[in-house]
């Protein structure tokens, strides 16, 4: 019997791959080479298909057929007629950037790289930086040279660190008599009613304004025309004894005494009187035990009663006359009346 032959350029084409039993063709003969001859019931009979090509089972018989252009394979994709190809389009090779080209030309993909250093366009403007290529197809962003002009956030130059800052010299600062703050590197001026620039309070203290007069914010004494910067205001007095501030409420820059049963964070040689160590401000200037400490006189306490009221055998520090209450326990008399330790 004689044997039918299928060209291979048939097989790539689509042409049916089986026995003339297969195709219903009964002037052929029934037997076919064994490499050819394949029928089917589903695509899987078929076996393993060349590479950008697939099986289908038409008429029970496998029939060979390539692969949509642009199928990924291990080279890049499927041309469309059965082979593997490195491209079919640019599309296929990845995203042009400023720093990266891809090009297709032989169906083969290359990728040019930018200059290290090359400027990438368009450039976000004023920002005090520069984006350029980094030479690998990635991007960085180089800070401006200082002084550089600049338009981000209100600033006009950029510093060092690649900030958009209002000054880096008085000189970029108006009006005249304009200062510009080291810290902030904004302007500010000593008379335009806003706390500003390095001032510790409005239009005073700091570098280059006036000193501030009594009860005014001050970090040092150096800002205050009194010459004395206590509990963080201008005081009439040094104001370091026990239990002493100059910044009661309605008194700011008077140096009084801490109210009964307050505390004092800082006084004298680094002391303090807090309730945390069971100590309390006196009222006159003194420091001494808190309400509820046991005691064995009215010395050791801040309210300066030392006894007994709930009749427990223990002296504590209780409450003295006119102190505010709820329970006549609470005083030394045991006598609670409108809120008060009576007299």
């Amino acid at each position: 019997m004689r044997a039918i032959r299928i060209p291979l350029a048939l097989l790539l084409a689509g042409t049916i791959v089986g026995c003339g039993l297969a195709l219903g063709l009964d002037d052929y003969e029934k037997v076919c080479e064994e490499s050819n001859c394949r029928s089917c019931v589903v695509p899987s009979d078929c076996g393993e298909a060349p590479l950008c090509s697939f099986w289908t089972c038409e008429a029970n018989v496998c029939t060979l057929r390539p692969s949509d252009g642009h199928t990924m394979c291990p080279l890049g994709v499927c041309d469309g007629d059965g082979e593997c190809v490195g491209c079919i389009s640019v599309d296929d090779c990845g995203a042009s950037t400023a720093c990266e080209n891809w090009t297709c030309a032989a169906r083969i993909c290359t990728r040019t790289l930018a200059a290290a250093g090359t400027p990438v366009t368009p450039q976000p403007e004023g920002d005090c930086k520069q984006t350029q290529c980094d030479g690998k197809g990635g991007e960085v962003s180089i800070i401006e040279t200082q002084g550089t002009s600049c338009m981000l956030n209100g600033g006009k130059l950029c510093d060092a660190e690649g900030t958009c800052v209002q000054c880096l010299t008085h000189a970029d600062c108006s009006p005249s008599g304009s200062f510009c703050d080291p810290d902030s590197k904004s302007c500010f001026r000593c008379n335009d009613g806003d706390k500003n620039g390095d001032e510790t309070d409005v239009d005073c203290g700091g570098s280059f304004c006036p000193k501030c007069p009594q009860g005014k914010a001050c970090v040092d004494t150096i800002n205050c025309q009194t010459g004395f910067c206590v509990d963080g205001v201008c005081c009439d007095s040094l104001c370091d004894g026990t239990c002493e501030t100059c910044s009661l409420p309605g008194a700011t820059g008077q140096c009084n005494y801490v109210p009964k049963y307050g505390e004092d964070p800082s006084y004298g040689a680094s002391e303090s009187c807090l309730l945390k160590d069971n100590l309390a401000c006196t009222g006159s200037g003194g420091c001494k035990g808190i309400l509820g400490l046991q005691c064995t006189g009215p010395s050791q306490c801040a309210s300066l009663y030392c006894a007994d009221p709930d009749g427990d055998g223990q002296k504590t520090c209780v409450k003295g006359p006119l102190d505010p209450c709820v329970q006549h326990i609470e005083c030394y008399n045991k006598m609670c009346s409108n809120d008060l330790c009576a007299p």
